[in-house]
């Protein structure tokens, strides 16, 4: 799914934040004073029933949208 969204990154640029959140929903954290939004792309260890001692690091591919002002200037992904 990560690939699809970097190829399509270009339809995402330039929109406004309401219009990304309607393609894609409400993001799942925020930074930044919500700037920058994140997206989780699959499961991670803490999702999956896991006890705390059983993981170190949460593992799980985010896809990032940078927000400047209202409009959408950045799509990035971030893989563990």
């Amino acid at each position: 799914m990560w690939k699809v969204l970097i190829d399509n990154k270009q339809k995402i640029i330039g929109q406004k934040r309401a219009a990304v959140e309607k393609l894609l929903g409400p993001p799942n954290s925020t930074l930044n004073n919500n700037e920058i939004t994140f997206y989780f792309l699959n499961i991670g260890y803490q999702c999956r029933g896991a006890k705390k001692e059983e993981y170190n690091d949460v593992e799980t591919f985010k896809f990032g949208v940078d927000y400047k002002g209202d409009k959408a200037v950045e799509v990035f992904t971030m893989i563990p």
